[in-house]
């Protein structure tokens, strides 16, 4: 009977990639061991130690827009990490990424917090294409202060 309902199942447990939604949330979700690998090969930090992980974690916003984290993570330093798997090249915008960040820093930052006791946060889009369009497998954007010719906060 089991083994009926495995067959059964076969053909689409085989089309499942990391980059689709379900599957990757499965992967994850209660996995801090799974996300400190993909963390640790994609930012390059072979020591990082994930002590959180949520997946689909849904952040209200009264005045406007919410957001839903497809992993949400932090390490053993503080630092949060929102990683988006994103098929479609209209979802993965830099200003998406943009727009999680500000929505990460709203959930974290409680009343009274000092600015310079902000955690640091990483947004991470894994997408199925190049979707800048550089033909590179690896982007970094950040913020910068032009004048001083250094990366700001």
């Amino acid at each position: 009977m089991v083994n009926d309902k495995i067959q059964k199942y076969m053909p689409y447990i085989q089309r499942l990639r990391l980059i689709d939604d379900t599957f990757f949330h499965c992967c994850f979700k209660d996995s801090p061991e799974c996300m400190e690998l993909l963390l640790r090969i994609v930012i390059k930090r072979p020591k990082l130690k994930v002590k959180r992980v949520t997946t689909q974690e849904q952040v209200p916003n009264i005045y406007g827009r919410e957001v839903i984290f497809d992993v949400f993570a932090e390490d053993a330093d503080g630092k949060n990490y929102d990683v988006e798997v994103q098929r479609s090249p209209e979802g993965a915008a830099p200003l998406r990424a943009r727009y999680n960040s500000s929505m990460l820093d709203t959930m974290s930052v409680e009343k009274g917090v000092k600015w310079h006791d902000l955690n640091e946060i990483k947004v991470i889009f894994l997408t199925e294409t190049d979707v800048l369009g550089g033909g590179l497998p690896i982007y970094h954007i950040r913020r910068t202060i032009k004048e001083l010719n250094k990366h700001s906060v």
